[in-house]
């Protein structure tokens, strides 16, 4: 599946663009509006479920827990989604018994080659091998309690035609929480996805997660959401239900700056030899192998320190009316495109030092100063203004308050969603590489379609348009909301998002019982700035548990000096793969 919102000075409009779980221990979620899946019911008020036996019926078997269906699950498999409240018509009564215990351990296990369609770019990885292990366990001891732990272990390699070797192993902790549901009450603490919002692909109202921009491939160009550590409380009441969320440390999100073909600043990419040289100095001057572990430190000088003054919280409500559910919810955090200001003699300085390309092998200051007489004036400069106490260069992450409202309904087999989100101030870039505050908005409208077929397979399609919307600096809710000093000048143009972003996003899940064969298939065409990333799959299982697939990643987009966008800066790396995946 495609896509996120959400680092550095022109990457703001790169992040803006910028796990299936058992259902014995887990909520299962059920949409009763549509049509298309088996009808679940639930337990009446007034006859609360006291065991299996008593009841009788499938959906029973979760203990008590809320029943869900997520239709768009491409498996169709009860999906879990643990951190959203509960819809506020759904009502859970667990069983007294304390028999009920349940401990679940899901394995995933993959491996793939992927291979450059072309060598049409400097230092180009023609090919990569990716590995990955994870391993989820989830434990119940009883209807009302339930933890989760899931880790993963990676290992990346690639070489480029003329380039180094590079080759790195990760180890991360995924979601690690503890859920409590103590009658209406439900209680969850831990490394966890807070999704808010009712959309799937481009998801405006998902604010709460940091985004993974390291696969486009997986991600698409709005990034998987990765998990924090979070705390929340909801609680249902007889007409709607309220929860609240508190992030007590900042994540900031995580991108590839450079050493792969899809990252961010690459020599592709005009602004980072025009604006950001150092970015270049690093990745030369740095030996590959400690590549990942620095480029954190390159996307902002300064961070929230992990103080309770720099949480961040937030409120939502959610009920249904008229078959439809709503959802309204504020919350308060930080902007994870980071406010940047650098002199201008600083940059220009830098500018020369990564076009001379000798300085830091010789470390021959005169000759430098031989090659680039300018340097010395400008060295002159910013001596003098450090002396006198001014700020050179300066990176933070500012606040950031959204407004998210959401709905979504079924008519028939068609499931419609909405989210709209509102921040009024979010930071962007002019294309002189000037930080402004604007008010903006981001609104996607989703249709699907969802049906059962013959042998359990399913056929899923979800279709969405998106548009984010920056206010004008000169316009009325520019000046009500943002200082006069921070919106910039009215001719200013953005850099990605003048004029707006705006387009339609696209997914396609259908299992085509021809040789068991599963077609996957997503993309996101935005009209304007205009570029499309895209992914084909095709899947078959050989094996209990295993199965093989063959993908391709497909980028297209304008010049980047023209125009930056994703997919012409990524247009060069048209990948096809062949896999092995396997859950046990």
């Amino acid at each position: 599946m495609l896509m996120r919102t959400g680092a550095w000075g022109w990457w703001v409009g790169l992040i803006v663009l910028a796990g299936t779980c058992p259902a014995e221990a887990q909520e299962i979620l059920y949409d009763p509006e549509n049509p298309a899946f088996q009808e679940v019911r639930e337990p009446a008020p007034e006859t609360p479920v006291q065991d299996e036996q008593a009841c009788g019926e499938p959906e029973c078997e979760a203990e008590g827990a809320e029943v869900l269906v997520d239709p768009e699950n491409p498996g169709a498999e009860v999906l879990v989604d643990p951190e959203n409240a509960r819809p506020a018509h759904l009502v859970a009564y667990p069983p007294t018994s304390g028999a009920f215990q349940t401990t679940e351990l899901t394995i995933h296990l993959g491996t793939g080659v992927w291979r450059d369609l072309a060598a049409d770019a400097p230092d180009e990885d023609l090919w990569e091998l990716s590995t990955e292990l994870g391993l989820r366990i989830s434990y119940e001891p009883s209807s009302r309690l339930r933890a989760v732990l899931a880790a993963r272990a990676s290992h990346w390699a690639a070489r480029p035609v003329g380039g180094p070797f590079r080759a790195y192993d990760d180890v991360a902790l995924d979601e690690a929480y503890i859920v409590w549901r103590p009658g209406r009450l439900r209680l969850s603490i831990g490394n966890q996805r807070t999704p808010w919002g009712s959309t799937d692909i481009t998801r405006p109202g998902d604010v709460i997660n940091p985004s993974g921009l390291r696969s486009p491939g997986s991600g698409g160009a709005f990034g998987a959401s990765l998990p924090q550590l979070t705390a929340e409380a909801a609680y249902t009441f007889d007409a709607f239900a309220l929860s609240a969320v508190v992030v007590p440390f900042f994540k900031p999100d995580n991108l590839a700056l450079f050493g792969r073909d899809t990252a961010l600043a690459t020599r592709r990419n005009p602004f980072i030899a025009e604006e950001l040289p150092f970015i270049l100095l690093a990745q030369d001057l740095l030996d590959p192998s400690i590549w990942p572990q620095a480029q954190p430190l390159l996307q902002s000088a300064n961070r929230p320190m992990a103080t309770p003054a720099n949480a961040s919280v937030g409120l939502r409500v959610t009920t249904t009316l008229a078959n439809t559910d709503l959802g309204l919810g504020g919350y308060y955090g930080w902007d994870r495109t980071p406010y940047m200001e650098m002199d201008e003699d600083l940059r220009t300085l830098l500018n020369l030092i990564a076009e001379d390309g000798q300085l830091f092998a010789d470390f021959d200051a005169i000759g430098f100063a031989a090659r680039n007489p300018e340097a010395i004036p400008l060295s002159q400069r910013l001596s003098a203004r450090a002396e006198a106490g001014e700020t050179l260069f300066r990176s933070e992450f500012r606040r950031r308050l959204t407004a998210v409202a959401d709905l979504a309904r079924y008519v028939g087999p068609i499931g419609v969603r909405a989210d709209v989100a509102f921040s009024p101030r979010r930071v962007f870039y002019t294309t002189t590489m000037a930080p402004v505050i604007r008010a903006s908005v981001f609104s996607a409208l989703g249709l699907s379609y969802e049906r059962l077929l013959a042998g359990e397979r399913v056929l899923a399609l979800t279709l969405e348009g998106f548009w984010l919307h920056p206010f004008a600096a000169d316009g009325a809710l520019s000046r009500a909301l943002v200082p006069r000093e921070q919106a910039g000048d009215a001719d200013d143009e953005l850099l990605i998002f003048e004029g707006g972003y705006y387009g339609v996003a696209g997914a396609l899940n259908w299992g085509t019982g021809l040789w068991k064969i599963d077609v996957q298939a997503g993309a996101m065409l935005s009209i304007a700035p205009g570029d499309v990333i895209g992914q084909l799959a095709l899947e078959r299982p050989f094996a209990r548990g295993m199965r093989a697939r063959l993908s391709a990643n497909l980028f297209y987009g304008p010049d980047p000096a023209e125009r930056l966008t994703l997919g012409g800066l990524w247009s060069a790396n048209d990948q096809v793969a062949l896999s092995v995946v396997g859950s046990f």
